[in-house]
């Protein structure tokens, strides 16, 4: 099977709201999540992210998206945003603006006077004919932007080692309503889809199908994610009586 599946999967009913198919060869998560947001018709919504979804215009497209509020996880080391490594070890909750361009020669002759980032993106396609590892990088915005978010950082403890390691997540919640203690249990909700992808991987068998075409792979996988959403209507509603048992 050559395709990828992208999810977006609700964690507190259990059920998938949309999935987008992705040749592998043409796989690209962040603009699945951003198709997918846009489609999302919910009212106000937050959605949680892992750090492989960071992005400047990710970040700018939730901001721009009139419902949606977001946690997303980001690098907090080597690799991450200069803004973000910067932050003390300790916990913290900084609101942060960055400034980002798409133009080259704005970015090379104003770096050293501002703080700026530059995102290389083509609007124009000047050369008809480019290298396969030319860096593009998506970007739905103009030449130059400010691109406001909160940035969270806070200790958690690692499972593998058992060592407390620091995270950073960003975010557009208000600090009033969801301090730094909330926003961490939020993004912990997080890993209800991990365990929803083993449901519906082994529980459900999505792991084997009756197919070889691409095409009718796809149709197997929605059926599973519509029997996954039907099980878990119906779990909503079922009700066990507890008994005096250490587990629920």
């Amino acid at each position: 099977c050559q395709i990828h599946v992208n999810a977006l999967y609700d964690l507190l009913n259990n059920t998938y709201q949309d999935c987008i198919f992705q040749p592998k060869s043409e796989m690209d998560e962040r603009k699945a999540a951003v198709q997918m947001l846009k489609a999302l018709n919910c009212g106000p919504y937050i959605v949680t992210m892992d750090r492989g979804y960071t992005s400047f215009n990710m970040i700018e497209n939730c901001n721009h998206l009139p419902n949606c509020h977001y946690i997303i996880r980001t690098k907090a080391g080597q690799g991450g945003v200069k803004e973000i490594t910067t932050l003390p070890d300790q916990e913290c909750d900084r609101e942060i603006s960055c400034l980002v361009t798409t133009s080259n020669y704005y970015y090379i002759t104003h770096k050293a006077s501002e703080n700026i980032h530059h995102v290389q993106h083509h609007y124009r396609q000047y050369i008809k004919y480019r290298s396969k590892n030319t860096q593009d990088l998506s970007w739905d915005f103009g030449e130059l932007c400010t691109i406001k978010f909160r940035a969270c950082k806070f200790r958690i403890n690692d499972a593998k080692s058992g060592k407390e390691e620091w995270e950073v997540v960003l975010t557009n919640l208000d600090r009033k309503n969801y301090p730094l203690k909330r926003i961490k249990e939020l993004y912990h909700l997080r890993w209800g889809i991990e365990t929803s992808f083993k449901k519906l991987k082994y529980s459900l068998g999505s792991v084997q199908f009756h197919s070889k075409q691409d095409k009718f792979i796809e149709m197997e996988i929605y059926a599973h994610m519509i029997m996954f959403n039907a099980i878990s209507q119906i779990d909503a509603q079922a009700y066990i009586p507890q008994k005096h048992c250490k587990y629920q």
